[in-house]
């Protein structure tokens, strides 16, 4: 739902919202113990053990959230952006013949301003939190923690004529609680990853010439691992390109 309205000379506009969701995850996993072979006199042909299911299991989870946003204009060329969402989850996790439940709760405030020099110019800055339920199988059973995130960003915003706009930003992201591989049981994951992620991002779209449209954009993404069990910390992330760019236009 949305709204607007005035206090004063004051002008807000609002936006409240609930969201649920529901997902369930199965895990089976089975083995067979292979017969061993002598690579100097290899004997073919020898049947392999039986197949042992050692791990069986699902994860039901369930997620509210509600999100309230205020966007306030305390003068032509100077704004403030309120916001904040909280969310409830419950989990069931069901290992063999036995089930646990984990539940959790948490507030993810948003806080941005954005404050206009002249009128094609806007510089802006954002804090944001973030809140996800880990899906996953820690030793024994049992829900992991919400993994979070903390954002903050700094742009600028040019408006090189009234058909094409230009976008610059800077943010340092924040990841904590991530899963990695446990060091006393391989087949499961604990909770001891950080994961940081810096860098700069421009693009530009809108109407080169009459006709002709564009939207195009640069990313340089420093992203590394800062806390692990598993990787060395430094390592980059994996499916994270440092230089991408895009191009579309028609």
């Amino acid at each position: 739902m949305t709204g607007k309205l005035s206090t004063g000379s004051i002008d807000h506009e609002l936006i409240f919202g609930v969201d649920l969701s529901s997902s369930f995850l199965r895990f089976e996993r089975s083995r067979t113990i292979e017969t061993p072979i002598d690579i100097f006199n290899p004997v073919y042909g020898r049947v392999t053990g039986p197949s042992i299911n050692d791990f069986d299991g699902d994860q039901l989870t369930r997620t509210l959230g509600i999100y309230v946003q205020d966007q306030v204009t305390l003068t032509e060329n100077l704004k403030l952006l309120l916001g904040g969402r909280f969310d409830l989850f419950e989990q069931d996790f069901r290992f063999r013949s036995n089930t646990t439940r984990g539940s959790g709760n948490d507030f993810s405030p948003r806080l941005g301003i954005v404050y206009q020099p002249i009128q094609p110019i806007s510089l802006y800055a954002s804090y944001s939190r973030s809140f996800v339920p880990v899906r996953g199988t820690a030793f024994g059973g049992g829900a992991f923690k919400p993994e979070r995130g903390t954002q903050y960003e700094i742009g600028i915003k040019a408006d090189v004529s009234e058909q094409l706009s230009a976008t610059l930003a800077l943010y340092d992201l924040t990841r904590t609680n991530v899963t990695t591989e446990d060091p006393d049981n391989p087949d499961f994951q604990i909770q001891t990853g950080k994961q940081r992620s810096q860098g700069v991002e421009l693009s530009i779209a809108g109407e080169i010439l009459p006709g002709w449209n564009i939207i195009a954009g640069y990313a340089y993404i420093d992203a590394k691992i800062t806390e692990d069990n598993t990787f060395p910390v430094g390592s980059r992330l994996y499916n994270v390109p440092e230089n991408s760019f895009n191009l579309w236009t028609s």
